[in-house]
């Protein structure tokens, strides 16, 4: 039998060995019955952050460039411990670590501002609040910017060479651009940019050149529009710290002089105009909004995740050709970004409710999606998440949650964009106060055990690593699926059907595949790796 040299550096990012019991059963959760054991010393805390289309679903294939900001920037690591300030992916992808020494809780979450940029995304950023050790998972949904590819509630316009500018007399021909030119009865947002406007980089550069344009509308009351909120309806203003806003709507601005995006202008009076839709609810008044309520007006700075509050607007009634629309205008925009008409609510509690889902090992994650209860029976959508239940029970603590407020969860196998499969609904009579609430759920799945031990193996030499962290994924109806990163040598996923699997595993930026029958009671799978990688040298 051929040598193997072990390598037995202590903080090593990867794995030598893992044990799957593969439960025969067939139920629809994708990742079920798979129990791993490791000999591991990993990260105390794992991120897995996935980048998703907000009309499909699916990850984003195309390239995104990340970059870390926010109270805890400082603290993000790769996986093998090494700095991590920006990264890419064109995986829908990235992983990140914390560092060892930050154990997050809470009281003491770690908080972590994700930037993403992609050419055919628009860019947004999203504050990740990291709550517990171990692993965690979070999704970033992103809009396309193809007309044809926008989320119920979304639509966009985009025009080429709307005009020419230069640094002296500016745009040569005044420039509008409204989301819904071609159906006036829909809602819409539109810009005015007068001409002989001088347009400016961030840097206050001016510039010269053609001018691309392109506007978003956002409808406040279609859930997958709310579900692209930059950043996420639990905000930080500049100007009332930490709150809530519930969402008037909401538009992105975006222009470019060859290729260089516009930040401010100079001279010209640029305006945003915003429709209101008749079925909003003024959380102020109790009813819904009509001419004559007052809206608070905010701009999104993108690299630090804060709101600037622009003002109180009016909403007027405007007749159009699409007939008359509640209507706000904004006349004296100075700089581009997300801007977003919200009432802020800042009466809120810093630790909310604890949740703990109790799952008899049927689930390792679940998918929440969590509802305000309106005063007229209705209910609005706030925020949703992953709950880790790598044990068979999880916990979810509410952060930053509006104070005297009733709510519902959703909980869902998997995210219904995925398919997933909704369980149950849970009604919350206060978001802050109250014991903390036990969920239980059935487990349908007892199945037959099945063992399958895997090796990652370095491709050359045949070294068989010792120690580190791996995060896992199984390919499961047609998409990589997250079955979790391995703590203290074992994970647990209950009930996969036999049958032929692709697994992947990750390090330092790279994906390691492998298919595997599993059909017999012990299987033995290896995974081969990279001999560039560090832990092969």
């Amino acid at each position: 039998m051929k040598n193997m040299k072990t390598l037995l550096s202590l903080f090593a990012s990867f794995i030598l060995t893992f044990t799957f019991l593969v439960s025969s059963c067939d139920i629809k959760n994708p990742v079920d019955g798979i129990e791993v054991r490791i000999k591991n010393i990993p990260r105390t805390t794992t991120i897995r952050v996935e980048f998703a289309d907000a009309k499909t679903g699916q990850q984003i294939l195309d390239k995104i460039d990340v970059k870390f900001g926010g109270p805890n920037a400082a603290d993000v690591i790769t996986v093998n411990n090494k700095t991590l300030t920006e990264t890419s992916t064109n995986e829908g992808v990235v992983f990140f670590a914390v560092n060892d020494a930050k154990i997050p809780d809470a009281q003491n979450p770690v908080n972590v501002l994700v930037i993403a940029n992609s050419t055919n995304y628009i860019p947004t950023s999203q504050l990740v609040g990291i709550t517990k050790s171990g692993a965690n998972y979070f999704t970033i949904n992103m809009t396309n910017v193809s007309a044809s590819q926008q989320p119920t509630g979304v639509e966009t316009n985009a025009k080429n060479n709307v005009s020419s500018t230069n640094t002296s007399t500016g745009t040569s021909q005044s420039i509008t651009v409204a989301t819904n030119e071609g159906n006036p009865t829909q809602n819409g947002a539109t810009l005015t940019v007068p001409q002989g406007t001088i347009l400016k980089d961030a840097s206050g550069n001016k510039l010269t050149g053609n001018v691309n344009a392109r506007v978003t509308y956002f409808n406040p009351t279609e859930e997958q529009a709310l579900k692209t909120f930059p950043g996420g309806l639990t905000v930080n203003t500049n100007t009332r710290g930490v709150g809530n806003f519930t969402s008037a709507g909401f538009t992105a601005v975006n222009l470019t002089v060859g290729g260089n995006r516009v930040e401010q202008f100079e001279g010209g009076n640029v305006s945003v105009a915003f429709d209101v839709p008749n079925e909003v609810f003024n959380p102020e008044t109790g009813q819904k909004v009509k001419v004559g309520d007052k809206i608070p007006m905010w701009s999104y700075d993108e690299v630090n995740g804060t709101w600037k509050k622009e003002g109180d607007y009016t909403i007027s009634a405007a007749k159009t050709k699409g007939g008359t629309k509640l209507r706000v205008v904004k006349n004296d925009i100075k700089h581009l970004s997300y801007y977003n008409l919200d009432w802020f609510y800042g009466n809120y509690c810093t630790y909310g409710r604890t949740f703990t889902v109790t799952a008899s090992s049927c689930y390792t994650w679940l998918y929440e999606t969590l509802y305000r209860k309106n005063a007229d029976g209705t209910r609005t959508y706030w925020k949703e998440g992953w709950i880790y239940l790598g044990d068979g029970s999880g916990e979810l603590t509410l952060l930053n949650a509006p104070q005297g407020v009733q709510a519902e969860v959703d909980l869902y196998d998997y995210p219904p964009s995925w398919g997933g499969r909704f369980i149950k609904t849970v009604f919350i009579d206060d978001l802050c106060n109250g014991p903390a609430m036990e969920i239980s759920l059935e487990c349908p799945c007892d199945g037959q055990p099945v063992e399958v031990n895997v090796e990652a193996v370095c491709k050359n030499s045949g070294n068989r690593l010792t120690q580190g962290t791996i995060d896992i994924e199984i390919l499961k109806d047609g998409r990589w699926q997250y079955l979790g990163t391995l703590k203290d040598g074992y994970m647990k996923v209950d009930c996969l059907r036999f049958g032929s699997y692709s697994f992947r595993v990750y390090y330092d930026g790279k994906w390691y595949e492998t298919t595997y029958e599993v059909n017999q009671t012990v299987n033995f799978v290896e995974v081969e790796l990279d001999e560039t990688i560090d832990l092969c040298k």
